[in-house]
């Protein structure tokens, strides 16, 4: 996007473009995280003023009921959000704030308890060679064409899996790698063909956390990490043979931080932790 630094945020539902004064190229944003999947941006103008004054509110969009955040990719950006019994997948013109499609799916009936907004959608949508991969709070996966909507494949993760849902439901992000993408469901995930939904391995039992699943390398190994509901499990993603475990306990299972790898380290945190 030229000629404006925008910040797009998704927050309880309202998506909010932000513009600065400062002139910058941003960076496609088209995963969870960025384009790196580390939150970090790489537009080398980006400078925020000291004035709040100069951040200008452009244009703002209500998507429903939403933890989801939004993705980017030239001037469209993707979204989630929920209202009236259906979740909706949003392709938005970031130069407008109109949608320029939409795709709406109804959910079955959202009880959990201790969420002020349980009928709120929970994963965000990532990009890939024109296509947007997304899953729903009670674990079906779908894919659509990212120009114009339309839908390419639908798979219901949890029905193939057998996996115990998470309490609160699945809400991780899925991960390109390669031809398949990786969903955060079960003791250790579940590997899709990008290109048809059909299940190419998947993890036997436990309840998966909800983070997102991590791209990692350590030495020679190349692997994903999966943090489920007891620990952290690293894997190869063609197979879904696992490499090593290490377990970190959480009340209720909430490992929702994405593992952060740095040489031949990886750290890991979590909310009310319960470690000996």
């Amino acid at each position: 996007m030229k000629g404006l630094l925008p910040t797009l945020r998704n927050i309880g539902g309202l998506v909010l473009l932000l513009s600065l004064s400062v002139p910058s190229h941003a960076e496609d944003w088209t995963q969870w995280r960025g384009p790196n999947r580390n939150g970090i941006l790489n537009a080398q103008s980006l400078r925020f003023p000291i004035n709040t004054a100069a951040i200008k509110q452009v244009w703002k969009f209500n998507t429903g009921k939403s933890y989801s955040a939004v993705t980017i990719q030239g001037n469209l950006a993707y979204t989630m959000g929920e209202s009236e019994g259906k979740d909706t997948l949003f392709c938005i013109n970031v130069k407008t704030g109109k949608p320029v499609w939409v795709y709406s799916y109804p959910h079955t009936k959202r009880e959990f308890g201790g969420d002020p907004n349980p009928t709120a959608t929970t994963s965000t949508p990532i990009l890939f060679e024109k296509r947007v991969y997304a899953i729903s709070r009670e674990g079906v996966a779908f894919c659509l064409d990212s120009a114009k909507g339309d839908f390419i494949w639908k798979t219901n993760l949890a029905k193939e899996t057998g996996a115990t849902a998470p309490q609160w439901g699945y809400s991780a992000s899925p991960l390109v790698d390669g031809t398949r993408i990786l969903f955060n469901m079960g003791h250790h995930g579940v590997a899709v063909d990008r290109r048809t939904g059909s299940v190419l391995w998947k993890s036997s039992g436990g309840s998966s956390g909800y983070a997102t699943p991590t791209a990692y390398t350590v030495g020679d190994q190349k692997g994903v990490a999966f943090f489920n509901g007891d620990g952290v499990v690293g894997l190869d993603s063609e197979t879904g043979k696992i490499f090593w475990e290490h377990t970190w306990k959480t009340r209720f299972g909430v490992n929702a931080i994405d593992p952060v790898f740095y040489k031949d380290s990886f750290f890991i945190s979590a909310y009310d932790s319960i470690q000996e």
